[in-house]
């Protein structure tokens, strides 16, 4: 009896700790690298987001029947320049991703500009903004660790 009581101790304090090890709150870094599911209110869309060094992959999980004709396929492949500690410069890489006009005129406009504006759980808010012909377009959305 004694023994059991001493395990059920042992195992309270391992949840106690490691649930104290996994609820600390993460920082703009933690977003720099890793596996994410991104939702984006314009269009509605859920992506598969692999950030590793400066690359990015985005995989289409769920979006609009027309999404991989506006984006030019499925997969899109990006290179990553952080500017700040929360903001970054995304460009398309036009090695492994064939570039529509689009893609290549955000390029040349200096690609988009993401920021991250708050941190709640798991999960970043951010803002992307980039101009196209002319026009600054703004998407709000968030991103969430797996």
């Amino acid at each position: 009896m004694l023994y059991i009581r001493g395990m059920k101790k042992l195992l309270l304090l391992f949840v106690l700790v490691t649930s104290i090890g996994f609820s600390q709150d993460l920082k703009c870094e933690d977003f720099r690298e890793g596996n994410f599911i991104l939702h984006s209110s314009t269009p509605n869309t859920t992506i598969k987001v692999i950030r590793k060094g400066n690359t990015q992959t985005e995989e289409l999980i769920k979006g609009p029947k027309n999404y991989n004709d506006v984006v030019g396929g499925k997969v899109i492949h990006s290179v990553l320049n952080w500017t700040e500690d929360c903001a970054f410069k995304m460009t398309f890489d036009s090695i492994n991703h064939k570039l529509d006009k689009y893609d290549k005129i955000i390029n040349d406009n200096g690609g988009i500009l993401v920021e991250i504006d708050s941190i709640k759980g798991r999960c970043s808010y951010y803002k992307s903004s980039a101009t196209i012909d002319g026009q600054l377009m703004v998407i709000n959305g968030k991103i969430c660790k797996e």
